[in-house]
């Protein structure tokens, strides 16, 4: 783990860098984002009716 000196006299654990914008830019454009997708073909009304009118209730 990577140390930084603070001016009182104490150590201060330094975090991990990140990309910068120009790099997200990139990773961006080549379809490397973090989109979410929705995956579900029914509406939350179709879902509802399938668990209220299921078999076991």
């Amino acid at each position: 783990m990577d140390v930084q000196e603070t001016g009182a006299g104490g150590a201060v654990a330094a975090g991990p860098e990140g990309l910068s914008q120009r790099e997200a830019d990139g990773r961006r454009r080549r379809g490397e984002g973090n989109a979410a997708v929705s995956r579900s073909g029914r509406s939350y009304a179709q879902i509802l009716r399938t668990n209220v009118f299921s078999f076991f209730t």
